[in-house]
């Protein structure tokens, strides 16, 4: 997959048409606009089956902090939306081998604390 496929993706899968992918791929900023209302469209949806597909399709951004920053604010958003603990902590088990993907350390510890604080 490249940068330009991956962005196409979510976009098309949220169901966002007015995002120029290439404008997107090309600028950093303008990505993380566009993932933060991917990420808006798959909290709000009913269905969890993809979010661990989506969240590994950020993960793959070439700009760490971008990708970070956007599943930090699904994981804010489903904690926020889930019913209760265990409904969050198997969501979560769920997503965190994807975590791995992060090549920086701190950005996986922050994410993996980020759902310790929920859980507690």
């Amino acid at each position: 997959m490249t940068l330009h496929s991956d962005v196409a993706e979510l976009l098309a899968e949220a169901g966002i048409l007015d995002v120029d992918v290439d404008d997107a791929v090309a600028d950093e900023h303008v990505r993380s606009s566009a993932y933060q209302r991917v990420v808006s469209v798959t909290a709000s949806s009913r269905s969890r089956n993809r979010d661990r597909a989506i969240v590994a399709t950020i993960l793959r951004d070439p700009v760490e902090l971008v990708s970070k920053t956007a599943v930090v604010a699904l994981v804010d958003r489903i904690a926020m939306k889930a019913t209760g603990p265990a409904e969050f902590r198997q969501w979560s088990a769920e997503l965190l081998p994807e975590i791995d993907q992060l090549k920086t350390e701190g950005f996986r510890e922050f994410i993996r604390r980020r759902v310790h604080d929920w859980l507690f």
